[in-house]
């Protein structure tokens, strides 16, 4: 075994464990598992009296932590060079731009004031607080931090007016408050910016109750201050889960009924035949890079594209997919084994018929079981 095939091994084992790849699922399983102990044990470990009885116990779960996080970063380091796409193959200047990019500079900063600690004196409440923020490194191991970022850049141009609307509030509210209060209180409203304090605390609804209006009017405007706290406070938060929605939704239905109208099963099919299978549709999404099927495999499912480009790399032959087309269809109706390598290009958005969902719709569907050939036995 050569040391590229080995360096490929342990790319796919690093890289695609949040992709549903079972020896990389564990292999980010124990990591987070490390994360969560290390952490739990510095949190622990300032109570009181903690480290002096149990201060051996917890540097072993440091040190066990800061080798797997060492030996973690320079593995990933190794094999960034493997990157289906190319963006770091060079030896050198690839590995360069590899540890410049958030995750990288992450996994760094994890470890980092382990070896600050030790080349530098550092007070330990900092390198606590530092090491607590290794929790942070647990975005790494799932891929919703991913759909997270794709949805506030969608929607960053409602968040944008959401917050102006707030400042607008915040203001206006700050300055009518200083109006109101200065006189009677000077030394809690003495100026606008005193007020902004007031204004914040009550348009989040959290009243400290350090500073109150005493003023009729002042508590008529804080009454409506905190209304309109509730109603621009969800504004964000209601922006933010209507986009992951219709992220994780995403299906371009259109695309799905041209595509299943054109394979060459369901051309002769009527709109309701179609319309019954398209609900059967199952959306997937997959990063750039990601292997989507193998050749040789048995098929058990056909896809769709949405969006995005996939690559089918055959024997001899390469094609690559865009919206609306349509591969390994003829599996839903009889076992084939993949002719083709199937690979994200791009992030893409897929359309899956599973077979057994493909059946139980037959089953239920008698008319479209007759319109369709007879399904074979599955493969040996």
């Amino acid at each position: 075994m050569t040391t590229a095939s080995i360096r490929q091994r342990a790319y796919r084992l690093i890289e695609t464990g949040r992709l549903g790849y079972p020896p990389g699922r564990w292999f980010d399983g124990i990591l987070a598992l490390i994360t969560l102990v290390n952490v739990a044990g510095v949190i622990w470990g300032t109570e009181p009296g903690v480290t002096l009885r149990w201060g051996a116990i917890l540097a072993g779960i440091e040190l066990v932590a800061v080798i797997a996080f060492s030996l973690e970063y320079l593995l990933r380091l190794w094999v960034c060079v493997e990157h289906p796409l190319g963006r770091y193959a060079h030896p050198l200047s690839g590995r360069l731009r590899y540890a410049v990019t958030p995750l990288a500079l992450l996994d760094l900063l994890v470890i980092l004031p382990a070896y600050l600690d030790v080349f530098l004196p550092i007070k330990d409440s900092v390198v606590d607080v530092l090491t607590v923020l290794r929790i942070v490194k647990l975005i790494r191991f799932t891929s919703a931090y991913e759909t997270i970022a794709t949805v506030v850049a969608h929607e960053r141009r409602t968040l944008l007016g959401a917050a102006t609307i707030l400042l607008c509030i915040l203001v206006v509210v700050a300055t009518l408050a200083y109006e109101f209060e200065h006189e009677g209180q000077p030394d809690k409203f003495g100026s606008i910016a005193s007020g902004m304090y007031w204004a914040i605390v009550t348009l989040t609804t959290v009243g400290y109750g350090d500073i109150t209006p005493l003023t009729s009017v002042g508590r008529v405007l804080s009454g409506i201050t905190m209304v309109l706290g509730i109603l621009t406070m969800a504004l964000p938060a209601g922006i933010i889960a209507s986009g992951f929605i219709q992220d994780l939704r995403r299906i371009d239905t259109a695309a799905a009924w041209v595509a299943l109208a054109r394979a060459q099963p369901f051309r002769h099919l009527g709109i309701t035949d179609i319309a019954l299978i398209a609900e059967r549709l199952m959306p997937q999404r997959v990063p750039a890079g990601m292997i989507i099927t193998r050749a040789g495999e048995w098929a058990h499912s056909m896809f769709v594209v949405t969006t995005g480009e996939v690559e089918l790399r055959g024997e001899g032959w390469t094609r690559v997919l865009g919206k609306g087309d349509v591969f390994d269809v003829e599996a839903i109706l009889a076992p084939i084994q993949r002719p083709a390598t199937a690979r994200a290009l791009t992030v893409s958005d897929l359309l899956v018929l599973d077979v057994k969902h493909f059946r139980a719709l037959l089953q239920a569907s008698p008319s479209l079981a007759m319109a369709l050939p007879p399904l074979r036995r599955d493969p040996p």
